[in-house]
């Protein structure tokens, strides 16, 4: 039995997934599981992560929550990856976006 508070990873992307975000122009990144030129990032087949952390997943907060973490993982400024986290929220039009948003800017910082 694991003793920590980390989460453990529950989602696996089956296939190489591709977004446009706005908030990413101008960035340039390469990694083996993420690729940003300018406002389109590539995140790749078999990358894992633990979804919402401490909190309920929804399937709005899916690619919100997978946006967030890869960004957190290469250490991306956390006001940009946790504004991108609320945004995708908006889009996928999830009830509570803002008090999961509100929930990161106050303790993301422990898993940044």
């Amino acid at each position: 039995m694991k003793n920590s508070i980390f989460p453990q990873k529950k989602y696996i992307l089956d296939e190489d997934k591709i977004f446009y975000i706005p908030e990413l122009e101008n960035h340039t990144y390469t990694s083996e599981e993420l690729l940003i030129r300018n406002d389109i990032v590539r995140i790749s087949k078999g990358y894992t992560w633990d979804g919402c952390t401490i909190v309920k997943d929804y399937n709005e907060t899916y690619v919100a929550s997978l946006l967030h973490d890869i960004l957190y993982k290469h250490k991306f400024k956390r006001e940009l990856a946790d504004k991108i986290f609320l945004i995708q929220m908006e889009i996928d039009k999830f009830k509570y976006a803002k008090i999961y948003y509100y929930g990161v800017r106050l303790f993301g910082w422990i898993f940044y």
